[in-house]
């Protein structure tokens, strides 16, 4: 069984360098191997989470949470964005081992026959790194979990900005991190955003190893949220199919970017996309949010 912790944070950085905490989140759980969730929590404990004991962390979760967090303003807050990201952390997570103790014949059989992933293991059409004939699953749907693609990364902490993240739990011994980050700022009538993810790894070595990294940009109507421009770059991925989904995040442009959330899995769904850039495209319907947070903080009755 895997421990997890969650921490989010929205801050303000003015013109002169300093910045303002908006908001904190953090959460704890457990999960089986097969995702499914014991004991989540957050920090405030917030009594609903209750419900999700025995949840799989994925489709299920996700739908869970929308039960549980039924306003649109909700979904927007740090400590739901934590929550929504379990499913797709817990789905990543066990690769940790991998890049900790090298590839494990045993631990791949383990995950295939747990069905961790897709239809019962069946990863087929999944997204368009597996989709049918592709050279990154097998002729069941099992993923080649011993060719995936990974590599060495940096520090996500900058020395000439180490502020700019939350403190980072200090974990000794095999783990998995996800990280991502959004920046906000606003020209005129144009919001501009830059967002980042990362699945790393912790190596006996004391280097990180990733699997996925994304990063993407977009300008946003400011008024209206229509979205006007929409950019993603893949820096580590594991199969070489899995960069096509890029291609098709031009269908989002023109698109609401608050409604994100509820239309990338429609529009990008399965071999149109990929899941963990999908995850990266759904987190900006946060945008909305932070930008009246931006708007509060720069009119000086925000902090």
């Amino acid at each position: 069984m895997s421990h997890i912790i969650g921490r989010a944070r929205d801050i303000f950085s003015d013109t002169g360098g300093e910045f303002h905490v908006l908001d904190t989140a953090e959460i704890e759980a457990n999960a089986h191997i097969t995702r499914e969730l014991v004991n989540a929590r957050t920090i405030p404990e917030d009594a609903r989470l209750d419900a999700l004991s025995g949840v799989r962390a994925g489709g299920q979760l996700r739908s869970a949470l929308r039960w549980l967090f039924p306003e649109a303003a909700d979904r927007d807050i740090a400590q739901y964005l934590l929550l929504d990201d379990l499913a797709g952390a817990t789905l990543v997570s066990s690769w940790g081992w991998f890049a900790w103790e090298g590839f494990s014949r045993e631990l791949a059989d383990r995950i295939h026959t747990h069905g961790i992933g897709g239809n019962q293991g069946d990863m087929r059409g999944a997204c368009i790194g597996f989709a049918e004939g592709s050279t990154s699953i097998s002729d069941i749907g099992h993923p080649h979990i011993e060719q995936q693609s990974s590599a060495i990364v940096p520090s996500l902490v900058n020395s000439e900005d180490p502020d700019g993240w939350h403190a980072f739990p200090e974990i000794k011994g095999p783990h998995s991190r996800r990280a991502r980050w959004i920046d906000l700022s606003i020209d005129g009538d144009t919001l501009f955003v830059e967002t980042g993810f990362q699945d790393s790894a912790a190596r006996q070595d004391g280097l990180r190893q990733a699997i996925h990294e994304y990063r993407a940009t977009a300008r946003v109507d400011a008024a209206d949220g229509q979205i006007l421009s929409l950019t993603a770059t893949p820096y580590v991925l594991p199969h070489q199919e899995c960069p096509a989904a890029v291609a098709n995040i031009q269908r989002l442009v023109g698109q609401n970017i608050a409604a994100l959330r509820d239309i990338v899995p429609q529009m990008l769904a399965k071999e149109m996309g990929c899941t963990h850039l999908n995850d990266v495209l759904r987190a900006l319907s946060a945008t909305q949010s932070l930008s009246s947070q931006l708007h509060l903080a720069i009119h000086g009755d925000g902090i």
